[in-house]
């Protein structure tokens, strides 16, 4: 499967300035009428394109994108411009799927049109795979490595600020699932280790770090009542140059649907204690209950109202917070 898609954007940033002559083609005829050019006038173009091959047990993908430095777009404004990307990716089903294997590769940089001071590079490398040996047991692993440098632009790069980082994280979450005509009980754990590996040494003081975040947890679903329980204990631990950070606390969550899926509510809380350097110094708890109503396939409505509490150990703080939102379904 191959797509493609491109786009031009044109911009004048003032439509008093002088007109320019830009021939008497059929496109350039069209273009003075629709789109005048000036001297303030500039033209970017942007293009993605992806190339997919899939067969039964595996496969394979490229893609491609370019965005231009002066690429602007009122429609849409989280495009960050003046990057270009390339990725690979494959992924393979073995043993009847109980064995899937998954590969990607990224590799992007800025500075398109060499008018930046320095170039930054970033390339990435991801791995993941699960094994699924029976419906009761299963466990993943994944790894993503991912490396920003920078490379001379215009100018030469300092030492103490150039830009050289590589993280790197490992995750294993085993699960068991039991399943019978009631019930559907899962006894999770995911384990995780990332590393950030500064090598200017200049920064590296500030930046390295090493992070340990750990989740036990047993969720629970009631297939006839469509009812639903999770619950969890979770540890995140933070080692840098100048400090360790430590939070510790359970996450308790209920959500049931009703009216024939029509309406559904949830209801979570969370408690989190902090320490840094040794010492104890907050306490969090977040609570939010939630409330949705499906009107019909293409209309839906949610209300979540979220109460954080959090007690330091000279002050407290109180925050509320409601959100409604409505989301048309094509």
């Amino acid at each position: 499967m191959w797509q493609l898609d491109a786009s031009l954007s044109g911009y004048t940033l003032n439509t008093a300035s002088e007109l320019l002559d830009i021939g008497t083609g059929l496109g350039t005829k069209v273009l003075k009428v629709i789109f005048p050019s000036r001297l303030s006038t500039g033209y970017a173009w942007t293009a993605h394109t992806n190339l997919t091959y899939k067969a039964d047990n595996f496969s394979l993908g490229v893609n491609y994108n370019h965005i231009q430095p002066e690429f602007q777009s009122m429609g849409i404004d989280y495009i960050v411009n003046d990057q270009q990307r390339f990725a690979l990716n494959q992924s393979f089903n073995l043993k009847k799927g109980k064995v899937a294997l998954a590969f990607s590769q990224l590799y992007q940089h800025d500075n398109l049109n060499n008018r930046k001071a320095a170039k930054t590079n970033r390339a990435g490398l991801t791995a993941s795979v699960s094994l699924n040996p029976s419906q009761k047991f299963g466990i993943a692993f994944a790894y993503n490595n991912f490396l920003v440098f920078q490379q001379k632009g215009l100018k030469e790069i300092n030492d103490s600020t150039k830009l050289m980082m590589l993280q790197q994280t490992l995750t294993v979450s085993p699960r068991y699932t039991i399943v019978n005509s009631k019930f559907v009980h899962n006894i999770f754990l995911a384990i995780t280790y990332a590393r950030l590996d500064d090598v200017n040494k200049v920064t590296a003081q500030f930046t390295r770090n090493n992070t340990v975040s750990t989740s036990l947890g047993y969720a629970m679903s009631h297939l006839v009542s469509s009812l639903s329980f999770a619950s969890s204990m979770n540890i995140l631990y933070t080692k840098t140059p100048l400090f360790e950070l430590l939070n510790v606390g359970p996450t308790l969550s209920i959500s049931k649907t009703w009216w024939e899926g029509k309406i559904t509510s949830s209801l979570s809380s969370t408690y989190t204690a902090s320490r840094q350097n040794k010492l104890w110094n907050s306490q969090t708890i977040n609570g939010t209950i939630g409330l949705g109503y499906r009107i019909n396939g293409h209309h839906d409505l949610r209300f979540n109202n979220t109460l954080m509490y959090t007690v330091f150990t000279q002050s407290t703080s109180i925050e509320f917070r409601g959100d409604l939102t409505y989301t048309y379904t094509f």
